[in-house]
């Protein structure tokens, strides 16, 4: 039985990757990251990629973990894609 769901998402010519589920990776250097879906998300980011942990809500899936390209706090087109996620 899948506890997570992982998609595939282009946007503006570049690949993204969003897990779905209870327990997204822990990663260390977190910093706190203000989403309109949620003030609460984290950052990380090296080596050119990035994650945005961001929580959904108490049940399935509680997180969704946004995952893209991302070179520094001011160069990360990933935090311009999750800023724009609605969630339903």
């Amino acid at each position: 039985m899948e506890d997570f769901n992982l998609y595939k998402v282009d946007w503006q010519g570049t690949q993204f990757t969003l897990y779905e589920g209870n327990h997204p990776q822990n990663r260390k250097d977190t910093q706190p990251f203000r989403l309109p879906i949620d003030e609460a998300a984290s950052l990380s980011f090296g080596e050119g990629r990035g994650s945005i942990v961001i929580n959904v809500k108490e049940g399935w899936p509680a997180y969704l973990d946004v995952m893209g390209p991302c070179q520094s706090r001011q160069r990360c087109l990933l935090q311009t894609f999750a800023a724009k996620l609605t969630l339903r």
